[in-house]
């Protein structure tokens, strides 16, 4: 599962940022977006179950493959299915790609 991370995430640090929290930007632009497509509330129901609580309030910007990783370890102690953990990588995976599309997040940074 690193490999997804590291694909979705170049990141490797936190930096300091004054955007708005993961929590904020789904609230604000992801539940709009995704309301407006379909009525399909899956996405939704799995950020507010198991993604809100846990690294919401973490700034968007500053969310980095650690914070990802503690997640997925967390939700791995719960003795969540490895099934039901891709599902929840799947909605954190959907929520990041719309903020790189959006330019909440700047582009990746590849080693040269």
């Amino acid at each position: 599962m690193n490999k997804v991370l590291n694909w979705l995430f170049f990141r490797e640090s936190k930096g300091q940022s004054s955007g708005p929290t993961l929590n904020q930007f789904f609230d604000e632009q992801v539940v709009p977006y995704l309301n407006a497509k379909s009525p399909d509330n899956t996405i939704i129901s799995i950020f507010n179950n198991n993604i809100r609580y846990e690294i919401g309030t973490v700034q968007l910007a500053d969310l980095a493959n650690q914070d990802l990783d503690r997640w997925i370890a967390g939700q791995r102690k719960k003795g969540l299915k490895p099934g039901t953990i891709n599902k929840h990588i799947f909605a954190i995976n959907r929520v990041i790609s719309l903020a790189k599309r959006w330019s909440f997040l700047p582009p990746p940074q590849r080693a040269s």
